[in-house]
């Protein structure tokens, strides 16, 4: 059954009443809000997991269809030839609880015997206040498996 639009719920209900009746609110209320804080930095980690993935797609479909790595964000968002990859900008942004950042680099050759490094992309997700607005760090490097770190 789904809720009134506006409704808070029996937990709310009960914090209110507890309130009011003078008995022990705080053991109820808070955990209360402990279970409802947990669920939203649950729900931010999710989140930003699926825009790191969102991103990897993109880029990589970006890839397949040019033959190589796009240079920019707005490459992705706003591109000459067709549809967005992405319908918006992650880098920089601060989105539910977590900071972004998008970056693209070209080839670069190696001089002597130091290795070059091939063109590609590097997304980080990390959350804007550890352990209040998500928990986990997210990590895309071209190429490679996404990663996830705890964040300290």
């Amino acid at each position: 059954m789904r809720r009134p639009k506006g409704f808070i719920g029996a937990p709310a209900f009960l914090c209110v009443f507890f309130i009011f009746a003078s008995v022990r609110p705080g053991d109820v209320c808070g955990e209360w809000l402990d279970s409802l804080k947990m669920s939203q930095r649950a729900a931010n980690d999710d989140m930003a997991e699926a825009h790191i993935k969102t991103l990897v797609t993109a880029a990589e479909t970006f890839k397949a269809a040019h033959g190589r790595y796009p240079k920019n964000e707005d490459e992705l968002s706003k591109p000459e030839d067709g549809p967005p990859y992405i319908t918006r900008n992650y880098g920089g942004q601060e989105i539910m609880g977590y900071k972004y950042s998008v970056t693209f680099h070209e080839a670069e050759k190696g001089e002597g015997e130091a290795e070059g490094r091939e063109a590609g992309y590097l997304f980080i997700a990390e959350p804007a206040r550890c352990q209040e607005t998500g928990t986990k760090v997210f990590t895309a490097d071209s190429g490679k498996e996404i990663t996830q770190e705890d964040c300290e």
